[in-house]
């Protein structure tokens, strides 16, 4: 079995654009070609310009769960892959808006575009539509398809209650390690690692099975590694690398910093008094004794624990992992991100 490439995998997207595209054009004839036209530039500018890992670890895993797979079989997890891909884009333009970030993968935000603006509300969804495009396209099976819809419905509710979670500015006290992980739950690890594997489980087996418990343990682990490590690069990371300008600090969001901050400050201590002060402000004043703060408390030596400690953990949870094919999988993943920088 040779693994998908990404260069294989991207030049599976004019047809993933012209199957989206074409759907407007033949399910909906009273709709203008320029609405049309307009659907493919918000897929043009949003889908496939980041690393895709989403879309080719649904690719990857299928792959692994089904090595004698045809060319057929394979092509529908592949245009599934890219289903996932849109999904994300649908995530991170609404992200972009609630965090009035200005840069995504090194250029403007999609709602920062001229002429875009706040119609970017609209096109999420437009691209949350694309993904029920795309999979009711791939798969003509009526109970495969469902059961890969009912799946992504469930990641969809997941993560739009933790963009909430994570959007709702809390008081310092309620920064906890448990409302922390949370929220990573259910805005990151559910629909970045969970989602690809549970479909590729569905796709390859061919029914409509639950994924073992295991699978989602070891995926929210991996989720919780991943975000950590984006709180620490929207903090300390730098934009000309990771494409994006970092905001949490501005937004007041809770995050692995902030709260291994508390654990090391005393509550009637001047550190606490200062971090209320400056916290969740947009001055760059703000943030940046916000930054002292963190390099003070030694939290850049913290993250290089953390990194060591949950590789070495993840590591251990991927060789006892009891779905084998996909061991080397988990831990490609798991390699991929270790000492990551965007």
């Amino acid at each position: 079995m040779q693994k998908l490439t990404k260069a294989t995998f991207l030049d599976a997207y004019p047809m993933v654009r012209k199957i989206v595209g074409e759907y407007f054009e033949k399910q909906l004839p009273s709709c203008p070609k320029r609405a049309t036209e307009w659907v493919e530039r918000v897929l043009d500018y949003n889908v496939p310009g980041g690393k895709l890992k989403r879309g080719l670890t649904t690719v990857h895993a299928f792959q692994c769960l089904k090595p004698q797979a045809t060319e057929k079989d394979t092509n529908v997890a592949v245009r599934v892959g890219w289903a996932v891909e849109i999904l994300q884009a649908c995530f991170l333009v609404a992200d972009d808006i609630m965090d009035s970030s200005l840069t995504r993968r090194g250029r403007a935000c999609w709602y920062k575009v001229p002429n875009v603006g706040m119609k970017a509300v609209n096109d999420t969804l437009l691209l949350e539509n694309s993904v029920h495009v795309l999979v009711k396209d791939a798969l003509p099976d009526d109970k495969l398809r469902s059961s890969i819809l009912t799946t992504i419905a469930e990641t969809k509710l997941n993560t739009v209650l933790g963009q909430h979670l994570d959007s709702d500015v809390i008081p310092l006290h309620a920064c906890t390690p448990e409302h922390y992980s949370n929220v990573v739950r259910l805005k990151t690890s559910h629909y970045s690692f969970y989602l690809p594997v549970a479909v590729a489980l569905t796709l390859a087996s061919g029914d409509t099975a639950d994924a073992p418990s295991e699978l989602q343990r070891l995926c929210y682990a991996m989720g919780y590694y991943f975000q950590v490590q984006d709180d620490y690069l929207d903090c300390f990371g730098d934009s000309q690398i990771t494409g994006k300008d970092g905001t949490d600090i501005q937004d007041g969001k809770c995050t692995w910093l902030l709260i291994n901050a508390l654990e090391r400050m005393d509550r009637s201590g001047d550190d606490w008094k200062s971090l209320e002060e400056n916290y969740g402000k947009p001055d760059s004043t703000c943030v940046n004794r916000v930054k002292s703060l963190y390099s003070k408390l030694r939290l850049e030596r913290r993250y290089e624990e953390f990194e060591t400690e949950e590789f070495r953990k993840l590591e251990g949870q991927i060789v006892n992992f009891p779905l084998i094919p996909l061991r080397d999988l988990f831990m490609d993943l798991l390699i991929d991100l270790h000492h990551r920088k965007k």
